[in-house]
Parts: structure tokens; C-alpha cells; sequence
């Protein structure tokens, strides 16, 4: 298969160089990354779509508690403050042409084999909150959450964690989504600055002081942390951390399985053990 031969042959990018030429890489130490990233995608996805429902519940529920909130001014206040970020930040952005969230989220599901379609016709022209944020892709969840903490609206500091970590998890998430390597690059660093959140959850996973400086500044192995730390945090159900947790664990197992293709290559090996010490810190 061309495609997954592509697939394998990218994660050729882990691997050192000497003279222009990679080291201990051969086509099995690659196929085998992919299975682990093929099992790794499967679980990530898994995760972020219980944190996405866990968000929408929590905020559809605080909101509706809120007996100030009619659930149709909080629309009107959240396209004001959309529309006011696209002022600040694309300068030939013309506000005439803003387009109003409600409709930009009704209108996904205006054909009659959508699975919205009932809903669509029936709130159509005026939904409420609580049905805009069931629909709202993620990439809207994470604005209106942003919205809603910094506009200071009702019981915001239940959402404190998701304004700041959210918004790291959003490509990560979408490429376990679209069956986009996780792997690829993992060895890369220097890409970022870590949140001391990630940072604080690295050191009590007990992460050397060295490895974290060096291995939280790639992009994947901080936004995965960002992932767990808003699991653990907004997954109020118990048995569902515990099942989240074995499969993680079965996952770092299954890492182990031919880690003799890795035993040359030091760069894998930290970042295996990393994963392990993260996965065994999450509860």
C-alpha cells in the first residue's frame, strides 16, 4: 500500500543523521512506530472527545443555572466579542462582511440528510445557547470558552484550566482525527515554550529537570500532557479515568513489545520512558 508505505517511511524523520545519512533506522524500527502511532491516535481521540462532552455538559448545564441568562443575549455576546478579536488581529478584516455564529452553525446542518436536519428546522432562526454549543465544532468550543472566561460570565473559574490548556490540544486533536501522524517529529525540539501547568505535571511524573527542559518544548509530548492534565480534570466519572488509564497503559506496554529495534537509538528510548512516567502521573 503506497499510502501507508508513505506513512511509515515519514517517521524516518526521528531518527539521527551522520554524514546525511540516518542511523539505526531500518524499515521495521519505522513500521513498528507506526503501528504505536496507529493505537496512539485511536486512544487520543477517544480522550479529547470525552473532554469535548464533558465541556459542553458542564458549560450547557452552569449556563442554564445562570437566572440572569435568557440564552439568546449570550449569542449576541459572543459575536461582538468575535468579531472584535477579528478587528484586532486581520488588518483588511471588514466587520460589514462578519458572518453571525448562529447561522455559521446552523447552516452545517441545512441539508435533509444531515443528522441535525429536525434540529436545524426547527431552531433555525432563533436557537438558544445550549443548542449552538452542542453543535459547535471544537475549534468553536475552545473561542466560546475563551469568550465566556474572559467576559467574566457566570461561575467562569469552573472553566479556568480549559482557557488556558484548551487551546494546545486543538491540533493534536484534530490529527488523531484525520489520521495524521502523532509521532512524526517527536523527537524534535525547541518549538515552544511549556505552559508551567505541563511543566509542574511533567515534574511530579518525576521527569528529570533536563529531559523536561529538552522534551516539553516539542509540541506533541506538551499538548498530549495538556490533554491528560484536562481529562483528569474535567472527567468527573471515575470508572471512565480508570478505563481511559488502561488503555494508556496498554498502549505503553505495547511500546515495550519490540523496543529492540530502539535499543541504539537514544532519542526513542527517552521519549518512551517520558510517555511511560506521564501515563503512570495520570489518574
Amino acid at each position: 500500500n503506497n499510502t501507508y508505505y508513505y506513512k511509515a517511511t515519514a517517521f524516518r524523520k526521528n531518527f539521527q543523521k551522520v554524514n546525511d545519512e540516518y542511523v539505526n533506522l531500518d524499515f521495521g524500527g519505522l513500521n513498528e512506530i507506526a503501528t504505536i502511532d496507529m493505537y496512539l491516535r485511536y486512544t487520543s481521540i477517544q480522550i479529547t472527545l470525552d473532554i469535548e462532552h464533558a465541556l459542553k455538559a458542564r458549560l450547557i448545564n452552569i449556563i442554564t443555572a445562570d437566572h440572569t441568562e435568557d440564552g439568546y443575549s449570550i449569542i449576541q455576546e459572543f459575536d461582538d466579542y468575535l468579531k472584535n478579536k477579528l478587528i484586532e488581529t486581520k488588518e483588511n478584516f471588514k466587520p460589514h462582511k462578519y458572518k453571525k455564529i448562529a447561522k455559521s452553525i446552523m447552516l452545517r446542518s441545512n441539508q435533509e440528510d444531515s443528522y441535525h436536519f429536525e434540529m436545524f428546522e426547527k431552531r433555525k432562526d432563533n436557537p438558544p445557547i445550549w443548542v449552538l454549543i452542542e453543535l459547535m465544532s471544537y475549534g468553536e468550543l475552545i473561542r466560546f470558552i475563551e469568550f465566556y472566561y474572559e467576559k467574566d460570565k457566570f461561575n467562569k473559574k469552573r472553566f479556568e484550566l480549559a482557557y488556558i490548556l484548551l487551546k494546545y490540544t486543538s491540533n493534536y486533536r484534530n490529527a488523531a482525527a484525520h489520521s495524521r501522524p502523532l509521532l512524526l517529529n517527536i523527537t524534535n525540539m525547541g518549538e515552544l515554550v511549556p505552559n508551567e501547568l505541563v511543566t509542574k505535571y511533567a515534574s511530579e511524573s518525576h521527569i528529570d529537570k533536563l529531559v523536561r527542559k529538552e522534551r516539553l518544548s516539542n509540541k506533541k509530548i506538551h499538548d498530549f500532557i495538556c490533554i491528560l492534565i484536562l481529562h483528569h480534570t474535567y472527567i468527573e466519572s471515575e470508572a471512565m479515568r480508570k478505563n481511559r488509564k488502561k488503555q494508556l497503559e496498554w498502549l505503553v506496554t505495547r511500546t515495550l513489545l519490540r523496543k529492540e529495534y530502539f535499543n541504539n537509538d537514544v532519542d526513542m528510548r527517552v521519549i518512551q520512558d517520558v510517555f511511560s512516567k506521564i501515563v503512570d502521573n495520570y489518574s
